[in-house]
C-alpha cells in the first residue's frame, strides 16, 4: 500500500528526488534491489551532485558481485564530498575483495614457494594501494574501532611497523 501511495504521488510530482528515494527505500526494505538500483539511478539523473545516491548505488552493487561497478560509485561519492568517512571504508573494503582469491591461490601453492611469494608480493601491493583510502578513513572518524582494526592488519602485512604500533596503541586505548 505504502508504494501505491508513492508511486501516486510520484505521478504528481515526477521529479520530486524525496518521493523517489522514499520508494526507493520502500523497495530495498522488500529486497527488491533491481528496483532500488533503478530508482537510485533516477535520483541520480535528477541530482547528480548527491554523494548519498552513489553511495548506495555502490552498497547494492557490491551486493549483487558487481565489486568494479561498487568501487566506481564510492569514488563518484568521494569526489563529489571528500569528507564522505562511510564511502572510504566501503571502498577499501570493495577493494580488499581481490585479497579473497590471492589468498586462495597462495593456500594452493604452499608447496611452491616462488608462486607463493610472486603472489604474496601482489597481496602486499593491493595492501599499500588500500592503506591511503583507510588512512582518510581514520582521519575523518578517528575512533572508528573496524577501521582502526583494518589498519592494525594492512601495516603489520606491509612490515610498516612504526605504524603498527601507533594504531595498537590507540586500539589498546579504546579497550
Amino acid at each position: 500500500k505504502a508504494i501505491a501511495a508513492v508511486k501516486d504521488a510520484r505521478e504528481v510530482a515526477p521529479d520530486d528526488v524525496a518521493l523517489i528515494l522514499t520508494e526507493a527505500n520502500l523497495q530495498i526494505k522488500l529486497g527488491n534491489k533491481d528496483e532500488f538500483a533503478n530508482l537510485m539511478s533516477q535520483a541520480i539523473e535528477l541530482d547528480p551532485a548527491n554523494p548519498t545516491l552513489y553511495f548506495n548505488l555502490g552498497v547494492i552493487a557490491g551486493e549483487q558481485g558487481e565489486s568494479d561497478k561498487s568501487k566506481e560509485y564510492y569514488r563518484k561519492a568521494i569526489e563529489l564530498d571528500p569528507e564522505y568517512a562511510d564511502a572510504y571504508i566501503n571502498l577499501g573494503s570493495a577493494l580488499l575483495e581481490d585479497d579473497k582469491v590471492l589468498v586462495e591461490e597462495m593456500n594452493k601453492s604452499l608447496n611452491d614457494f616462488d608462486k607463493y611469494d610472486e603472489i604474496k608480493a601482489k597481496q602486499v601491493e593491493l595492501y599499500k594501494e588500500v592503506i591511503p583510502v583507510y588512512e582518510k578513513a581514520y582521519n575523518l572518524r578517528p575512533d572508528d574501532i573496524d577501521t582502526i582494526r583494518t589498519l592494525m592488519s594492512l601495516y603489520e602485512n606491509t612490515e610498516m611497523e612504526d605504524k603498527f604500533n601507533s594504531m595498537k596503541e590507540k586500539y589498546d586505548s579504546m579497550k
